[in-house]
């Protein structure tokens, strides 16, 4: 049933097609034959009076215009105006003929001015007369108070004045600084050293040794700040002191305390714990630490003036320095115990007063008749040990630097 009802359909579909094809071109065909037939009974016309040439389209009923070409217009407008132009030859022949004009010159005259009268009494504005000019000397300006602050203008000018005398006073006063280096010299008290052994020359001992203490080391930046007076006792000879304030030290290297260590619970050392212990293997965790001495200093001395210029001198410094011990910020070993104990007051061990000497040489210069200012290289060294008679070490300081500083002279 199905079958039947699908063939059906398809037949019905191609008769619908066929239909469509011829039935189309017949009512195009109908349709263009009723407007033919509309558009003949309106003009009148058959199809026999229709012209199918496509030429028509462009075609026109207006004459054709001739135009001119552009060489006929040059010619036919050149002929024009030869007509135009046409000259006379006789005149110009009469041009040619014609005489040239005489030009007469005119004598030149002067013309004479008129004497104008001039009344001296009237003074013209603007111009001063000559009888109320005063003669000035030169002379008179040298007391000038606006010459003079001109000359002082141009001597300020200067740094240092190029005519600076300098007044070398009898007394002086002066501040001075000194940035350096600071190291130590170290050595062992033989007979205060505990259980030391010796054979012939060598000196056996438990502890840091010499050279064990030189190799770790270092030197540390220090500086020194005083005020200072002097006498002058002759042109070249004078005599200075003062008081300073100095600052002197080393590095050394120690390591951490092992709290597992029995010896450590029971070790003392002036009623002090340990903090360190010696620091033996270079390949050990080591700790810098900076041991620190400060003084209080009065030198006295003498200053040679060895070269002498204008106005700047080379002069060469000697003293002996006298000290104090104000604070130290040090670790001191203890040969006992075997550790390093930390000092930070002006203990036994210490010595309490000191005694050394410097030597610089200065390069002064006078910036004003009575101020002079200097830069001076300096040494200085330490005789009295660090430490008293009572410690095993033996440890002198010494220090280098640049002293800088100015001086006033008074009288």
């Amino acid at each position: 049933m199905g079958s039947q009802h699908e063939n059906i359909k398809e037949r019905l579909t191609s008769k619908s097609l066929l239909a469509t094809w011829l039935l189309t071109p017949a009512i195009v065909a109908g349709i263009a034959l009723v407007g033919f037939q509309t558009y003949s009974l309106i003009s009148g016309k058959s199809i026999s009076d229709l012209d199918f040439g496509i030429g028509k389209l462009w075609s026109t009923d207006e004459p054709v215009r001739q135009v001119e070409s552009a060489s006929n217009t040059k010619i036919n407008l050149l002929k024009n105006i030869k007509k135009e132009l046409e000259i006379d030859v006789n005149v110009t022949s009469l041009i040619e003929n014609a005489p040239l004009p005489v030009v007469k010159r005119k004598e030149a005259k002067l013309n004479t001015v008129p004497k104008l009268e001039v009344n001296r009494e009237d003074k013209p504005s603007g111009f001063i007369s000559t009888e109320e000019i005063v003669a000035n000397r030169i002379s008179a300006n040298f007391g000038d108070k606006r010459r003079l602050n001109y000359i002082n203008r141009l001597q300020n000018e200067y740094l240092i004045s190029p005519g600076l005398i300098p007044h070398r006073g009898k007394w002086y006063i002066g501040l001075n600084f000194l940035p350096g280096v600071s190291y130590r010299r170290f050595g062992y008290n033989t007979y205060a050293t505990p259980g030391a052994a010796y054979e012939e020359n060598t000196q056996y001992t438990f502890g840091p040794t010499e050279d064990e203490r030189n190799k770790t080391d270092r030197g540390i930046t220090t500086y020194a700040i005083g005020l200072d007076f002097g006498r002058r006792l002759s042109p070249r000879l004078s005599l200075f002191s003062g008081i300073h304030y100095t600052q002197l030290g080393e590095q050394m290297v120690v390591k951490h305390l092992d709290l597992e260590n029995p010896n450590r619970v029971v070790s003392s050392f002036m009623d002090k714990e340990p903090t360190y212990e010696r620091s033996v293997d270079e390949d050990e965790a080591t700790i810098p630490y900076t041991n620190k001495y400060r003084y209080f200093e009065v030198p006295i001395g003498l200053t040679y003036d060895a070269k002498t210029f204008k106005n700047s001198k080379i002069a060469v410094n000697a003293a002996v320095v006298f000290q104090k011990l104000d604070k130290v910020n040090a670790l001191a070993y203890d040969f006992n115990t075997d550790y390093y104990y930390w000092m930070n007051n002006k203990e036994e061990l210490y010595s309490q007063y000191g005694l050394g000497g410097s030597l610089s040489v200065a390069f002064s210069q006078y910036v004003v008749e009575r101020f002079e200012v200097y830069i001076a290289p300096q040494f200085r060294y330490n005789v009295t040990s660090t430490f008293n008679n009572s410690y095993p070490i033996t440890q002198n300081q010494f220090n280098t630097g640049i002293q800088v500083g100015f001086k006033q002279h008074l009288f």
